[in-house]
């Protein structure tokens, strides 16, 4: 099965590239669109697959910067990043990405992410690209979840500093906020986590969350709110559980800022559903 979700562009308008890869890395670290499954016969891995010519090489560059942080949460993984390609038949191409993601569904609902979407004009503006969906086989999941068929799989580590961070955005938080990934939800562990520092004041939305949510308070007082009942205090060492589908927000408290490690899981695509902004009235409410 082949999808297209996309068609060739070649437009020279620049956009806002610094706002535009801000809120897509916000986005793809956040608890946002994102399913994740352990490949199986029953569903076969998606390869999304893109051949494309850069027609702005400054343009281009926000992208890159931000792309492999939208497609990890979704299991995906490079396969062929713009390598050489040497043309045996036909019209040669002038550069060649493929991305494997445990199935087709969520190679589809990354494309379709609110992350991906962000970045995507800045794509579209600077190259000439065609891209599709591929259903792959078995051993191409090998590769969704890093690894060689018959090859075991061996640790990874992650240094401190060198994953980027990034502003909450403004649709779904209120104040600073600042967002460091600490770990991408793979194919065997269907959860991702998430440092959220919240300065004085600042909060995130009204939300729920399909599969649930853990925060660890790791620094500072803050505080979080279900729905219906009075806002509580929370701080360092507290563990709040989030069940699915309750609606409640948290944040800092008005003189202390808070950080939490948020784990997130998902469900049919989604980890989250942002509702509206926490008013003043409710946040002072205690």
């Amino acid at each position: 099965m082949i999808l297209n979700p996309s068609h060739s562009t070649n437009m020279k308008k620049k956009p806002a590239l610094a706002a535009l890869s801000a809120l897509a890395l916000a986005a793809a670290l956040l608890p946002l669109p994102a399913v994740y499954a352990q490949p199986s016969a029953a569903r076969p891995p998606g390869i999304y697959i893109s051949e494309f010519e850069v027609t702005d090489p400054e343009g281009i560059r926000p992208y890159s910067a931000a792309v492999d942080a939208t497609f990890a949460p979704f299991g995906g993984r490079y396969a062929v990043r713009g390598g050489q390609v040497t043309s045996l038949e036909g019209e040669p191409t002038k550069r060649i990405v493929m991305i494997v993601f445990p199935s087709l569904q969520q190679a589809q609902a990354w494309y379709d992410s609110p992350a991906y979407a962000a970045i995507r004009p800045i794509r579209q503006r600077s190259t000439k690209s065609k891209v599709f969906i591929v259903e792959g086989f078995q051993a191409a999941g090998a590769v969704a979840a890093g690894l060689q068929p018959g090859v075991q799989a061996a640790q990874e580590i992650t240094r401190a500093g060198t994953q980027p961070a990034a502003a909450g955005p403004a649709d779904y938080f209120t104040g600073q906020v600042r967002v460091e990934p600490v770990w991408p939800a793979n194919a065997e562990i269907n959860a991702s986590g998430g440092l959220v520092t919240f300065e004085p004041g600042a909060r995130s939305a009204w939300h729920t969350h399909p599969k649930g949510q853990r925060l660890v308070v790791t620094a500072g007082e803050g505080l979080t709110q279900e729905w219906g009942k009075p806002v509580q205090t929370i701080r360092a060492g507290d563990v709040v559980w989030c069940p699915p589908g309750l609606k409640h927000w948290h944040g800092a408290s008005p003189r202390t800022s808070m950080t939490h490690l948020a784990v997130t899981g998902t469900v049919d695509g989604r980890n989250v559903t942002w509702m509206e902004k926490v008013s003043d009235e409710q946040y002072n409410a205690r």
